[in-house]
């Protein structure tokens, strides 16, 4: 199944996860963005954007498919 039919079976499949998946999915994104932008931290502040990607995407992917 492509990742993206994946996603929408989660999300329009269980209603009742989908605020849960959402805050987690928001702490993936946030967190980051301020530990980078605003608190300035090493070496996530200076971390190829790509690195960072990779490192959060799989915790994204499951927050949004996985079982939780």
């Amino acid at each position: 199944m492509p990742d993206t039919a994946r996603t929408r079976f989660r999300l329009d499949g269980s209603r009742s996860e989908a605020p849960l998946r959402f805050v987690l999915v928001a702490t993936q994104i946030a967190g980051p963005a301020v530990v980078r932008y605003v608190l300035e931290v090493e070496p996530v502040a200076s971390a190829p954007a790509e690195q960072l990607v990779a490192t959060a995407g799989p915790n994204v992917r499951r927050y949004l498919t996985g079982d939780l």
